[in-house]
């Protein structure tokens, strides 16, 4: 659903060519059980009218309402659509290579008109809502008629399907005061016809068979699950992976709509660690309910190859929302959203890539963040500072590979409001203002 320019859609192509097939580096599973709705609660297809209407005569829809909000998403009522948007919201359009993030609902709505410009016959159907109290995690797959012209001016229309998610993020008020949007956009891309890399045996993605809302209460035992598998992820111990998937696991290469069995998602696994090395992990959000734990986190590390050019020791970065179910213990499905775009930019191949970032007065949560920490660590005893230096170390690096100042400055300001109840027992002199 997102439109590639023509100057970063050329630079891209004329840049990578025929790549070889990168090896998935996080994946996507779809879970089968569907727990049957009301037929009201599920969005309807429909067809994207000719003109995008921005009329809001409306009622605005029910708090929270998913329904109706990706019924005028998908017919262009885009007022409509993001009327719970507060005016200063920031908005994540992840690995978006030319407008990773937008500020407001005015911003967000001219950024949906733009890009639906190129996208006739469009229709959503939503697969799962998991629910907490101040957040929705919405996993989707949207289907358009995508329209692209390559370098060479040819025009190109081919029909598309894609996996998404959107998070949203809630006030006191309902007010959706914070978005995050994942799509792979190189896979549209692809899908089109106008970039190289289609994963070979490409299966389409499936639309869901029924929408699957998830409430209840938060179980502690299903994050442990999901920590313990990111940290054997992140320390190269694959196998041990293997006792926390269940036999009947099963999961989607986030490229391609093949249903994956355990064996084929610990391959996948295995590839990841040959295009990252010495991954550090960042976790901005995450949300727990019932069998389901939803994580917003950024990946960062060296380049080893497999995304087209040489390893030169180059650091890329994967922002992905991963959303893992867990029963008895183990892993029974999981689902992971990423754009490809967000390191091939890195690398480079979109165009020159921006500066490095730092904790500077374009970041002042980030500022605010390391001297209360720095303060805080010279309090500590030396064996617990060492360990905890360790992990600000790997999260500045992280930081580096971050080139959306105000995302960057977002994750700081949820870092320190996550943060600081804890420290306060730790270190209580240190101030945070």
């Amino acid at each position: 659903m997102r439109i590639i320019s023509i100057f970063v859609l050329s630079v891209l192509v004329a840049a990578c060519g025929k790549p070889s097939e990168a090896p998935d580096v996080q994946m996507v599973a779809q879970d089968t059980s569907k727990t049957p709705t009301p037929a009201d609660v599920a969005p309807e297809n429909a067809t994207l009218a000719s003109d995008v209407s921005t009329d809001i005569s409306e009622p605005p829809p029910e708090p929270r309402a998913i329904a109706p909000m990706f019924e005028s998403w998908s017919q262009g009522r885009l007022e409509q659509a993001f009327a719970a948007v507060t005016d200063d919201a920031d908005w994540h359009v992840v690995g978006h290579p030319e407008t990773p993030h937008l500020k407001g609902r005015a911003a967000l709505v001219a950024f949906e008109k733009a890009r639906h410009a190129s996208h006739t016959s469009l229709s959503m159907k939503v697969k799962r809502i998991m629910a907490t109290a101040e957040a929705q995690v919405i996993e989707y797959v949207w289907t358009a008629m995508v329209e692209v012209r390559g370098p060479d001016g040819t025009e190109t229309r081919r029909e598309v399907t894609v996996p998404a998610a959107l998070v949203l993020i809630y006030d006191s008020a309902d007010k959706i005061i914070e978005g995050w949007s994942f799509q792979n956009d190189a896979i549209v891309l692809q899908q089109v016809g106008v970039m190289a890399g289609l994963p070979e045996g490409f299966v389409p993605f499936p639309e869901p068979e029924g929408l699957e809302v998830v409430n209840g209460d938060t179980n502690p035992t299903v994050a442990e699950t999901w920590k313990t598998v990111v940290e054997r992820l992140d320390t190269n111990r694959i196998s041990d992976i293997k006792d926390l998937l269940a036999d009947d696991f099963r999961g989607m290469g986030h490229r391609s709509g093949a249903s994956l069995e355990k064996a084929a998602m610990m391959a996948l696994f295995e590839g990841r660690l040959k295009t990252i090395g010495e991954p550090a992990r960042t976790t901005v959000r995450d949300f727990a309910v019932g069998e389901y734990h939803a994580s917003i986190s950024t990946t960062a590390g060296t380049y080893l190859g497999g995304l087209g050019p040489e390893p030169k020791g180059q650091r890329i970065a994967l922002t992905t929302l991963d959303v893992v179910r867990v029963v008895n213990g183990k892993l029974a499905s999981f689902s992971t959203y990423q754009n490809d775009l967000e390191p091939l930019a890195t690398l480079g191949l979109l165009g020159t890539p921006a500066p490095e970032p730092r904790a500077d007065d374009n970041a002042p949560h980030c500022d605010r963040f390391m001297r209360a920490m720095k303060l805080c660590l010279e309090s500590m005893p030396e064996a617990a500072r060492k360990p905890q230096q360790d992990t600000l170390e790997r999260l500045v690096e992280s930081w580096k590979t971050m080139t959306d100042k105000a995302a960057l400055d977002g994750s700081c300001k949820t870092l320190i409001d996550n943060s600081r109840p804890g420290l306060a027992k730790v270190c209580p002199d240190v101030k945070w203002d």
